[in-house]
């Protein structure tokens, strides 16, 4: 198979953890359950999940290094002034300190080339066999909620003397989904609907994402948005007084939205805070985290292209 013969095919999968990726396929073949594409699709969310990983690995790394510069004392000599203990304490603080920023630099490169190999497969879209779910009937609005893995996508009209044999049908119909890739509130990758169309009792359906407003964006960066609180929920590394590690889960909220034009595609910025605790936080001087998406709108709407949850900080503070 050429490597132009998908949409997105294992052709861009280069450097992917070999082990990580035979022990995927091996299954999926052996099985004879997955066809070509949705091989593609396990192969690739294994991949983001790996990376994903690299990247808290990268921050637990750093944070260790500075926690040692801080800690790395120096204890004065008997015959030494202090003046000369002032200059070898600030010696070793600055060797210990030049070394971590040449440290620093190579990660940079690395997590760069990460947030790369991220972003192309974020902006992949894999089409599969598969199904979408149907929920429980309004009678009085005669209507039918339609999910995709526990995302509302739309409601139909369906008329009440219908309504039976459509949903016994629905549930039963395959179809073939596109979808694409992001990251859920356990950090790892999932897949969500961008187009599908289906034929129920000789009417074709479709079934593809609309406008982006602010639920819509904050889904696809964090995997979940709540309407009424509105805010998206995910999970940081935390770390105790002893060094021990935690997760805790955290709350994004929209800071910004910004529109531009690139090539003659319309695209869209959206800027999200996190704060380290979301209860009572009054810390003007205090960082967040800082997480953005960026999204393509195409003829199946808006597509995200990049996504980056972690990796700025800024001292906005309760603002």
């Amino acid at each position: 198979m050429a490597c132009n013969e998908l949409v997105f095919s294992l052709c861009d999968l280069r450097g992917t953890s070999l082990v990580l990726l035979v022990a995927v396929l091996s299954v999926a073949m052996a099985s004879g359950t997955l066809s070509v594409n949705a091989q593609t699709l396990a192969a690739a969310k294994a991949r983001l999940s790996e990376l994903e990983t690299k990247l808290r690995l990268q921050d637990d790394r750093q944070r260790k290094a500075v926690q040692g510069c801080d800690n790395d004392t120096v204890v004065k000599g008997e015959f030494e002034t202090t003046a000369q203990f002032q200059q070898r304490q600030d010696q070793k603080e600055d060797l210990c300190w030049n070394q971590q920023r040449e440290e620093w630099n190579q990660q940079g490169e690395e997590r760069q080339e990460i947030y790369r190999e991220m972003s192309r497969l974020i902006s992949g879209e894999y089409e599969v066999s598969d199904t979408l779910d149907i929920g429980n009937y309004d009678a009085d609005r005669q209507m039918f909620p339609i999910a995709y893995h526990g995302e509302l996508i739309k409601s139909i009209l369906v008329p009440l003397a219908n309504a039976r044999e459509f949903k016994q049908a629905f549930g039963s119909t395959p179809a073939a989904v596109k979808v694409g890739l992001h990251l859920n509130l356990e950090n790892s990758a999932t897949e969500y609907l961008i187009s599908t169309k289906v034929k129920i009792l000789g009417r074709d359906y479709t079934f593809e994402r609309g406008d982006l407003d602010a639920a819509q964006a904050m889904f696809l960066i964090f995997g979940n948005y709540d309407r009424n609180l509105k805010r998206s929920s995910w999970k940081v590394d935390t770390w105790d007084e002893d060094g021990r590690k935690s997760q805790k889960i955290v709350y994004a909220r929209l800071v910004k939205v910004i529109d531009y034009v690139q090539g003659g595609v319309p695209k869209r910025v959206v800027i999200t805070k996190t704060p380290p605790e979301e209860e009572n936080y009054a810390c003007h001087a205090c960082a967040m985290h800082v997480s953005l998406g960026v999204f393509s709108k195409t003829s199946n709407g808006w597509r995200l292209q990049q996504s980056r949850r972690k990796g700025f900080w800024k001292e906005l503070g309760a603002t």
